[in-house]
């Protein structure tokens, strides 16, 4: 977090560096922040290590969720790859709780102006999260400033369902094993088929992007073991119901591995 002259502004009430420790991060500190105040056009990338001082667990961490897995003798990776995902039931319960750290909030200042108006540039002009948690938002960054990659938990996507949509690609792995490679091979088949009966199957939505209190993939709805199709969360669209046509069908906006943001199903949309 960059505020500038940070050290020559420290109130009585706060501690100077002492240790060793303490004065590298200092010097981290003040070459970030140089760093920051030079750029023309500094974007920020977070993922969970910013979120786990809200109580969400990170992935390769110390207590990460792949990191206990790993621990427990099981091979962690892509699906593709033969891979395994391992998953903490507790996000469910903890995300809709989960508040802003003050690393969010730090983002968000540097997101706007230092003079508050909208004339001046702020330090921050675009945030990339790979986090699906929600908390930039709720720590107040401007959608239009944001770049969900892998989706938020608690946003429905209208699926616009178009026809130039990038389709997702089960074959991202860069593994040269025979047998890897067949199974790549048999899983991208089965989405095109997956796909295509999808694009048939489905009205093409307005894109509306709808915030729910809730979990939106909650029962697993981004499976392809999905009953409704692939991120159907069954919920029909607020947006565009009452237009005298179907509506379209909200789409939980995960992206799962082999997935393209922006994609098939969801087509261009807010989040990603």
């Amino acid at each position: 977090y960059f505020i500038p002259c940070a050290m020559a502004e420290t109130r009585s009430d706060e501690r100077l560096p002492t240790t060793d420790a303490e004065r590298a991060l200092a010097r981290q500190v003040h070459k970030l922040a140089s760093l920051i105040s030079r750029a023309h056009h500094c974007v920020f990338i977070t993922g969970a290590g910013i979120s786990t001082n809200a109580g969400l667990r990170d992935y390769r961490g110390p207590d990460g969720i792949w990191t206990q897995a790993e621990t427990e003798g099981r091979v962690v990776g892509e699906p593709a790859a033969g891979g395994d995902l391992p998953w903490d039931e507790s996000f469910y319960r903890l995300m809709p709780a989960a508040c802003p750290t003050f690393t969010h909030r730090a983002i968000t200042a540097l997101c706007t102006s230092s003079r508050g108006d909208s004339e001046h540039t702020p330090h921050v002009r675009f945030v990339i999260t790979q986090n699906e948690d929600g908390l930039h938002r709720r720590a107040g960054l401007p959608s239009e400033k944001l770049s969900e990659i892998h989706g938020n938990a608690f946003i429905e996507v209208c699926g616009r369902n178009a026809v130039g949509d990038t389709d997702s690609d089960l074959g991202s792995s860069s593994s040269s094993d025979d047998d890897v490679h067949e199974l790549r091979v048999q899983r991208t088949h089965a989405k095109q088929r997956e796909v295509r009966a999808a694009r048939r199957g489905r009205p093409k939505g307005c894109g509306a992007a709808v915030q729910r209190g809730f979990v939106t993939y909650y029962g697993e709805t981004y499976r392809a073991s999905n009953p409704r199709g692939r991120h159907v969360t069954g919920r029909a669209c607020p947006r565009c119901g009452g237009n005298g046509r179907d509506a379209g069908w909200l789409l939980d906006s995960t992206v799962d591995f082999g997935e393209a943001p922006g994609g098939f199903p969801w087509g261009a949309n807010e989040v990603h």
